[in-house]
């Protein structure tokens, strides 16, 4: 096992980076203390690690801006300012290599969510049944020729590699109570597995309902991070930037990331003013006719 050094900063780009010089060298990345990702990102990335590790990441970083601008255009500056994004390059994360292809590039990019599957949960059904509604057979073949390429080779090559990343991962337990979602109060309350029926139930509503906002389902994901966020990049605001700093100390606490469900409840509302403008409406009008009657 290759172990971890005691990095204030960068410890997840210390990970992804050692675990792609292990792919260079022949040797398992699950032997990199830290690395629970699926064996493909190690080998993408083991193309890039010839460059030292001071190099190395800051040209991680300025990749990421550059696709969260290529996604976010005009809203650029909103989720680049917000402490998701500032807290996920600050550790090290790849979200933004493996989102932005996803809303971009079709059914090629969304294949690469399968890399992180707690953010291919949130986009991959309500695309792919999407894109079915739409009979467009074209990008449903991408992905899933895409995706057959991107699992198939390394497991002819390796087939005991899933075996290895399974192992390698934590228990859903472990992820669930450190969510940055409302399933983060399985911390407090327990019933770990309630809260993931709640996500499954979410995400089949909104496939019936053909809704296409995936954030409504990170919400209630089981196992989404605080820098994860960034996944709300298309339809960040000044108000998405400031209350994502205020939820920081909640974050910081033991088991606290939970209140970050309140980032999209927040786009949510954003992207539908009408509906939250009838509900406050028949709420006022309930208030009064509750109001008692003062003669």
């Amino acid at each position: 096992m290759i172990p971890l050094p005691p990095l204030p900063i960068f410890r997840d780009w210390y990970i992804f980076y050692q675990a792609g010089q292990a792919m260079t060298h022949g040797i398992s990345p699950y032997r990199v203390e830290g690395f629970i990702n699926p064996v493909q990102v190690a080998w993408l990335l083991s193309f890039t690690t010839w460059m030292p590790f001071s190099v190395w990441v800051p040209v991680m970083i300025c990749l990421s801006f550059i696709l969260i601008v290529l996604l976010a255009k005009k809203r650029s500056h909103w989720i680049l300012l917000s402490f998701p994004f500032v807290f996920g390059l600050s550790m090290g994360s790849l979200d933004a290599f493996l989102w932005v292809p996803a809303r971009l590039l079709g059914g090629w990019g969304l294949s690469l969510l399968t890399l992180k599957p707690q953010l291919g949960l949130l986009l991959i059904p309500l695309q792919l049944v999407e894109w079915w509604r739409q009979r467009n057979w074209r990008e449903i073949i991408s992905f899933s020729f895409s995706c057959l390429l991107l699992w198939g080779i390394p497991t002819l090559i390796q087939p005991l590699w899933i075996k290895d990343w399974l192992t390698a991962l934590p228990p859903m337990s472990t992820r669930t109570t450190v969510a940055a979602s409302i399933a983060g109060f399985s911390a407090l309350t327990g019933f770990i597995w309630l809260y993931i029926l709640l996500f499954v139930i979410v995400l089949v509503v909104l496939l019936i309902s053909k809704s296409r906002s995936f954030y409504v389902a990170a919400m209630f994901s089981p196992s989404i991070w605080p820098s994860d966020w960034i996944i709300c990049a298309e339809f960040a605001t000044w108000r998405f930037t400031l209350l994502s700093w205020f939820l920081v100390p909640t974050g910081l606490s033991p088991n606290g990331a939970q209140f970050y469900w309140l980032l999209g409840l927040l786009v949510w509302m954003e992207q539908n003013p009408g509906t939250v403008h009838k509900f406050f409406k028949k709420l006022k009008q309930l208030s009064v006719s509750l109001r008692p009657d003062i003669r």
